[in-house]
Parts: C-alpha cells; structure tokens; sequence
C-alpha cells in the first residue's frame, strides 16, 4: 500500500468512527448511560449508543471495534434482543460472539479502493458476502445508503478485503457465490454444495453455490424468511 493510501485509510476510518451514519437527535440509552457518553457512542462506531459502549467494553480494555458500523455486522441491534442493564448487553454480546465462532465466522469494516465504506463477513477462510455502507465523502463523513446492500465476495475482494480480513494461517479466498437469500429466525432448510448460509440470531443470509450472477440491489435485512 502506497504511503498516500495508507494516509487515506487512517484519515477515513477516523471519519467513519466519527459520522458512519448522520447524527441521531435526541438518541436514548436503555442501559442509563450519561448524556455526555451518549454524545460520545453515538455512532462510534454504531448508530445506537449502548451497543457501541458494549462493543468498546466487551473485553474490558475499551479496545476499538472494528466488526460492524452504523446498522450494519456487529452495530445489527438484533443481535443483542432484550436487555435493560449494561450486564444483559454485554452478556448478549458473549453470546453473539460464540453463535460466530461455532460457525468460523468473523466479521470485519474496512474502507475499500473505491472510497466505499464496506462489512464483511467471512466463514472459515472464505469471504462469504458483505454490505456497502456508504461512500466516503470530500467532507470527511460518509454519504450513507438508505440501506446497505449486500455484496458478492468477489467485489469484496477487488475492493481491499483481502488486506482487512487477517489469516496468518491459512490462504483467504472469495466464495463464487453472487446471489443471496436472507430472513429472519433460524435458517430450517437445506443446502447444495458450494452454498454457505451463516446464521445470525435473530436473521439468517444464504450465499448461493452459482458463480455469474449479479447481486440484488435490495435492502438487506430484515426481510421475511423466503425458503
């Protein structure tokens, strides 16, 4: 990466941290934090507050999260269901990361080529699909979609992927897949060879075993189970 690049790359995530998504007025916090750490976690780098502060405290060292942003990945408040204290979220957050990791899941944001702000999700060492977030603007803020909509791995991967998802051990690759299906609850059918279904908890995306296709430029989730 050219010293120009890696410049753009430091100065666009500081930006994305700070306004992913445009401001929410008035935000609220069910976990009672103050009025000042709700300035603070608004949109840092998720548009609800208390779950950006669950992501920055999950390990109790405040470390940056870099798995979801805005509404997208690790900031989908359906993720977490129901909680009324910070010991409930953070309990929800425990059990979204091993739902994850019994599927060989990570997540990962990173700023694309293409001054796009991009999630990915990978499973094993394939890049499975992703979400276009938004474009990086001359203003330093990030021109938002009004949904995110899915992209193939392959995109993925021509886009900067390749140098965000870290496998020390293994050769990362993009699933040929580029048609998606995706709803809410648990995934109850069947895959073919080649198709990767990853489940969230309270949604689910399938990744088809088809190469050729153009993705669908639809709202991602939720949507109504389409089986």
């Amino acid at each position: 990466m050219t010293r120009r690049a890696t410049l753009f790359s430091r100065v666009a995530v500081a930006a994305l941290i700070k306004a992913i998504t445009p401001c929410i007025i008035g935000a609220q916090s069910t976990i009672r934090l103050s009025p000042q750490e709700i300035k603070l976690y608004t949109n840092n780098p998720c548009a609800a507050p208390d779950i950006s502060w669950a992501l920055w405290h999950e390990h109790g060292t405040g470390s940056k999260p870099t798995g979801g942003i805005g509404d997208i990945l690790d900031c989908d408040s359906s993720n977490y269901g129901t909680y009324t204290t910070s010991k409930q979220l953070l309990a929800s957050v425990v059990a979204y990361r091993r739902l994850l990791k019994n599927q060989d899941v990570r997540t990962v944001t990173f700023v694309g080529d293409d001054r796009h702000v991009y999630g990915a999700v990978a499973k094993g060492n394939t890049v499975a699909f992703g979400f276009d977030a938004g474009e990086v603007v001359e203003t330093g803020t990030v021109a938002r979609r009004a949904a995110s909509p899915l992209v193939p791995a392959r995109a993925l991967m021509a886009r900067g992927a390749r140098r965000a998802v870290v496998m020390p051990d293994r050769k990362l690759v993009a699933h040929e897949g580029a048609e998606f299906i995706h709803g809410e609850g648990n995934w109850r059918g069947a895959t073919v060879s080649g198709e990767i279904v990853v489940q969230f908890p309270a949604r689910w995306v399938k990744v088809s075993a088809r190469s050729g296709a153009s993705p669908p430029d639809a709202p991602a989730l939720p949507q109504r189970d389409r089986r």
